[in-house]
């Protein structure tokens, strides 16, 4: 897995881990989880800024996840049938306990398609929580998921 850098004035000035893509094709469009970025905010004080050991999704690492996220996610048939289509952006967090809890829709092109990748986060089983310093710590994460319709 190759781990960039970046530095991201939306939110707030943090650090991002990214990975991705992972892809799930329909017959007539695309929903791809195109990256999956943990996001260390200094102005977050619930979550931490750079655990020792990483949170895992069924044993594996992030990219267990976004392959999950892809199979999960379903194109909204009323978006589809509208022609939306785009990138969403949604902030969760892995907590202590292991459990997700959704955060908030970042950016997106449509209430439907939010609506979709948010249910979808809400319905991640248990991660094996991040450890810092020998205590399970809480970490943030940004997802993007992408929706594209094909067209004959």
């Amino acid at each position: 897995m190759q781990i960039r850098y970046i530095l991201c004035a939306a939110l707030a000035i943090g650090i991002f881990f990214i990975v991705g893509p992972y892809n799930t094709v329909t017959a007539n469009g695309s929903i791809m989880v195109e990256e999956i970025v943990q996001a260390i905010d200094a102005h977050d004080s619930t979550s931490s800024a750079q655990p020792d050991t990483e949170p895992k999704f069924k044993g594996g690492d992030i990219r267990e996840f976004a392959n999950w996220v892809g199979a999960e996610v379903k194109y909204p048939k009323e978006a589809f049938s509208q022609g939306i289509g785009g990138r969403v952006i949604a902030e969760f967090f892995i907590e202590k306990d292991g459990s997700v809890t959704f955060s908030k829709i970042l950016k997106s092109p449509h209430e439907i398609l939010s609506k979709e990748v948010e249910r979808v986060i809400k319905l991640s089983p248990k991660w094996e929580p991040a450890i810092q310093k020998g205590q399970k710590v809480r970490v943030k994460f940004a997802i993007h998921v992408a929706f594209a319709i094909f067209k004959n």
